[in-house]
């Protein structure tokens, strides 16, 4: 495995994902483990799947907070166009080596949908989640293998 992929992969595994609740508060989440919090909200919504992503930070290089939220933008009003809802989440350094980015969970968006949107935004990857709200880490930009 490349040295850069390999360190990208790494930052990903160790990262923090939070979720803001629709009834307050957040949830923490760590990849491949569930998340009860985030499939009550599921299960309320009447949905099975999940998926965390941003449109932050293309290809994990920095752009200006304007061009960001800019695209963010854009994501949330595709989701919503696609008829889906989504909750407000970051994804946090528990070191603080690098900044928290803005992100959402769109809720019911199918695997399919979740590689596309992050094909589109130029991200490195997205998380997607059953039912059972357990992230899973799928690179889009290195042919959509699920890992």
């Amino acid at each position: 495995m490349d040295r850069s992929v390999a360190a990208c992969a790494e930052a990903y595994v160790r990262a923090l994902y939070v979720v803001a609740l629709p009834e307050g508060g957040e949830a923490v989440m760590r990849l491949g483990h569930p998340c009860a919090p985030l499939a009550s909200v599921m299960a309320a919504r009447g949905v099975a799947t999940a998926c965390f992503l941003t449109a932050w930070n293309p290809r994990s290089e920095p752009r200006s907070d304007a061009e960001n939220q800019a695209d963010q933008d854009r994501l949330k009003a595709e989701i919503q166009g696609l008829g889906l809802t989504w909750l407000a989440a970051e994804g946090r350094d528990p070191d603080g080596g690098w900044a928290s980015e803005p992100s959402l969970v769109a809720l019911g968006l199918t695997f399919e949908q979740a590689c596309d949107l992050g094909d589109a935004y130029g991200q490195n990857a997205v998380l997607f989640s059953g039912a059972d709200g357990a992230m899973r880490l799928v690179f889009c930009l290195l042919g959509r293998a699920e890992t």
